[in-house]
C-alpha cells in the first residue's frame, strides 16, 4: 500500500512534479541572492530579467501540462487559454520593462575588476545602474538617474576615470534643461 500515489502516476507526471520543485527552488534562491546579496545573473545582455521570465513561462506551462494530464475537454480547453494568455503577458511585460537596456563594461587598470554599467531608459528619464562583476553574476553597487532623455552612455557622453583599482570617478550628461545640458558627478568604490 505504501507509494499508492506514485503507483498510479506517469513518469512525464513525475517529472513535471520535479520540474515545478525545481523551478521554485530556484526562484526562492535567486530571491535571496537578489534581495539579500545584490548578486544577479549577466551573461552578454542575457539578465534577471530574462532569466526570471523564463522560469515564469516554464512554470505556468508545466503546471497547466500537469492539470490537463486528467483534465476532462472543456476544463483542458480553459486551462491552455488562460496559460497563454498569461505567457503572452509574461513575455509582453519583458519587453515593455525590459526594452532599452544597454550594458557598458570597463576593466580596472590592473584588470582584477570589471564594472558593468546598465543603462536603462525610460521614456524620456533614464537611469544607470552599477555592478560589480564576479563570474556569471553581478554585484549591485548603486545607480544614478537620468532625465530629459539623457543616455550617456550610449551617447558616448561620459568621463569615466579610475582613481584606483577599487575607486571610479563618473562625469556624466545627466540631461537638457532650458539652460542647456546638464552635467552631473559621482564616485563609484568596485568592491
Amino acid at each position: 500500500m505504501e507509494n499508492c500515489k506514485f503507483r498510479n502516476m506517469t513518469k512525464f507526471q513525475i517529472v513535471l512534479i520535479s520540474l515545478i520543485t525545481f523551478l521554485i527552488i530556484v526562484k526562492i534562491a535567486f530571491h535571496i541572492l537578489n534581495t539579500r546579496f545584490r548578486l544577479y545573473i549577466l551573461i552578454s545582455t542575457i539578465d534577471q530579467d530574462i532569466v526570471n521570465s523564463i522560469i515564469n513561462i516554464l512554470f505556468v506551462a508545466s503546471v497547466v501540462f500537469l492539470l490537463n494530464i486528467k483534465a476532462k475537454r472543456v476544463r483542458k480547453y480553459i486551462q491552455t487559454v488562460c496559460a497563454s494568455l498569461l505567457i503572452l503577458y509574461l513575455i509582453f511585460l519583458y519587453f515593455f520593462a525590459d526594452s532599452g537596456k544597454s550594458y557598458f563594461y570597463f576593466q580596472s587598470p590592473d584588470q582584477s575588476k570589471t564594472l558593468v554599467v546598465e543603462e536603462d531608459p525610460w521614456l524620456l528619464a533614464g537611469s544607470c545602474h552599477f555592478y560589480f562583476k564576479k563570474g556569471i553574476f553581478v554585484k549591485g553597487l548603486g545607480g544614478i538617474s537620468t532625465n530629459n532623455g539623457g543616455r550617456p552612455f550610449t551617447s558616448n557622453s561620459y568621463e569615466l576615470k579610475w582613481l584606483d583599482n577599487t575607486t571610479v570617478e563618473l562625469n556624466y550628461f545627466f540631461g537638457r534643461s532650458i539652460d542647456g545640458p546638464v552635467y552631473k558627478n559621482c564616485i563609484i568604490h568596485v568592491k
